[in-house]
């Protein structure tokens, strides 16, 4: 395999060859306010009638494209099994071979829009965030993805394959040209935006929170423990009220299966009556407050989350009457079963044990351990969950998030005097009432926009 200099040398020679008896071409730029096709002053290299380039897939690999110990990509970096962007070629730019376009789309000797896109797709130059997919234009004037560089790629962004997805659906993708990212249609889940999809603002996603994403731009929160009303997911039991869940209402949700989809995936449904112990529920959001199991107000058991998501608390006795506080006697013991975090002691992460249940842990979970969002692992690390899993793992992100010195905590991590949020985040108080006070404990990151 070609790589480095070498494979620079490689398609020098291959674009001497192409151009060969052609007068001197001038190309346009791309255009940064929407992927579309690029137009030409001239005819394409060669002087023939717009034939492809020679095709470099051979010796190396495109941007996002997934690559190995016996792979080349063409940026010169695979990271986490996936060839990195930095450094590809934008639309509009001469290329040798479609892997070294951001588009991994050659043509004519041009770097060309994904076919069907119908937004700037990543690695190709903007002006504003709205030019993006991803809706993330960075500061050097490129499409960046909004989840970080571990995050799924938005709606309408390029693809190989559905599992690089928020959506969990690439379409027109093959195993050696790409796609988009194509959306999804839920019946009796609600339409609410998916987990890592751009976001604006936390009305219309599944979790109510739109917050800051390491490294990248805005994104649609998951939320901790067991997954809400519209999240993706394999099992009834992954769901919130699902059958086979140890929380209130246990048979209230299922998970409602997309037809085509293999392995199965679908999205946990409203429920058939009261909201289930840990599912999403109103505090002023397009949802309700029927909290089963509650006393009287139900209303009363509905409360934020550490990471700021509105949810149904269970445990409401006449000694704790709004439900689980995360302090004694209002709390579940590590080891106990539970449906997320803020329902634990000292907000344990709650996390599944080996038989896949949910139970309280002790302390954060460190890099390598299995968690269910960012919130679970210990400060600074980030919780790297496939689209549609029920959990994940603790990583480092890259790159790591700014702070004004030492490692920030993220989104549902411990804040405090001594521990600063990463910036966009917020220290709040477990109540999510007020920010953090001078010397107070059990505060959190969160609430960035709501």
């Amino acid at each position: 395999m070609l790589g480095g200099p070498a494979m620079r040398d490689a398609v020098s020679v291959l674009l001497a060859l192409a151009l060969s008896g052609c007068g001197n071409s001038s190309i346009n730029g791309g255009n940064a306010a929407a992927d579309a096709p690029i137009s030409r002053t001239d005819s394409p290299p060669g002087g023939g009638g717009g034939g492809d380039a020679p095709n470099m897939s051979t010796l190396c690999v495109g941007p996002l494209a997934h690559c190995g110990a016996g792979d080349t990509c063409c940026t010169g970096s695979c990271l986490a099994g996936v060839c990195t962007v930095a450094g590809c070629a934008a639309n509009g730019s001469i290329c040798g071979g479609n892997g070294e376009c951001c588009s991994n789309t050659c043509t004519g000797g041009t770097c060309a829009p994904v076919p069907g896109a119908v937004c700037v797709t990543i690695g190709n130059t903007c002006a504003h965030d709205g030019d993006c997919c991803s809706n993330t234009c960075s500061a050097d004037g490129h499409c960046v993805n909004a989840g970080g560089p571990i995050g799924c790629q938005a709606t309408g962004d390029l693809c190989f394959t559905g599992d690089a997805c928020c959506t969990n659906v690439c379409s027109g993708a093959t195993a050696t040209t790409p796609g988009t990212c194509s959306p999804i249609h839920r019946t009796g889940s609600g339409g609410c935006m998916l987990d890592g999809e751009p976001c604006t603002s936390g009305v219309n996603c599944c979790s109510r929170v739109c917050a800051a994403a390491p490294g990248g731009g805005t994104v649609c929160q998951l939320a901790a423990g067991c997954r809400i009303a519209g999240d993706l997911c394999r099992h009834d039991s992954d769901c919130c009220g699902g059958a086979g869940t140890s929380g209130l209402g246990a048979g209230e949700v299922t998970c409602n299966f997309f037809d085509g989809i293999d392995p199965p995936l679908g999205a946990c449904s409203n429920p058939n009556g009261q909201d289930p112990e840990g599912d999403v529920c109103g505090l002023g959001t397009n949802a309700r407050e029927d909290c089963i199991g509650c006393m009287p107000p139900k209303f009363q058991c509905c409360k934020e989350d550490s990471l700021g998501v509105a949810r149904c608390y269970g445990g409401s006795t006449a000694q704790c009457p709004t439900g689980y506080t995360g302090m004694p006697p209002c709390c579940i013991a590590a080891g106990g079963a539970c449906t997320f975090s803020s329902e634990c002691c000292g907000g344990a992460p709650c996390v599944p044990d080996s038989t896949g249940k949910l139970v309280c842990g002790t302390v954060c979970i460190p890099a390598g351990g299995v968690c269910t969002a960012t919130g679970d692992c210990c400060t600074g690390l980030v919780c790297d969950v496939p689209v549609g899993a029920p959990s994940g793992i603790c990583k480092n992100p890259t790159p790591m998030p700014p702070s004004d010195g030492g490692v920030c905590a993220l989104g549902g991590q411990s804040c405090g005097d001594s521990q600063a949020c990463c910036p966009g985040y917020t220290c709040f108080e477990a109540s999510g009432a007020a920010p953090c006070m001078h010397g107070e404990t059990g505060c959190t990151c969160f609430r960035v926009i709501n």
